[in-house]
């Protein structure tokens, strides 16, 4: 699964090489599913696969992520581990777009888009997440 992220760098007739399978590995030990890579995906818990999926992604080594609820269904440690892989490709100077209902990882962006039916505000978090307008979406304010 991991290594079909690999497949739009090689073509229709390349076979993987050991280049691609070290990237392959890499995405998957920083995702830490290395030890189920032998596994089918089926087979794993939905935490597992979630992963497998961001290892994936990270394999294709784009300079663009689109992200939709990446850090859903996933414990403590999941998530974590997204917002660190999140701010490890920021820092690569990859752009991630990001689809979330997380106002926690909404905060981390650089840019927010909130959306309720329509374009609510657009900006920096502190702005685009200020208490009117999650109050206007939401019917709340965030808990300082």
């Amino acid at each position: 699964m991991v290594t079909m992220g690999r497949f739009a760098h090689l073509g229709l007739f390349k076979r993987v090489g050991a280049s691609d399978r070290a990237i392959v590995n890499t995405a998957m030990q920083r995702t830490g599913i290395e030890a189920q890579a032998s596994q089918p995906i089926r087979d794993l818990s939905g935490g597992q696969q979630q992963r497998t999926h961001l290892a994936q992604v990270l394999a294709r080594q784009a300079e663009i992520l689109l992200l939709d609820e990446p850090t859903a269904g996933l414990d403590i440690n999941g998530r974590k581990l997204v917002a660190d892989l999140v701010s490890a490709e920021r820092a690569r100077g990859v752009t991630v777009v990001m689809a979330t209902h997380e106002l926690k990882d909404a905060e981390d962006a650089t840019s927010v888009m909130l959306l309720a039916q329509r374009v609510v505000s657009v900006g920096p978090p502190n702005i685009a997440l200020s208490d009117e307008y999650l109050r206007e979406c939401f019917g709340f304010t965030q808990p300082h």
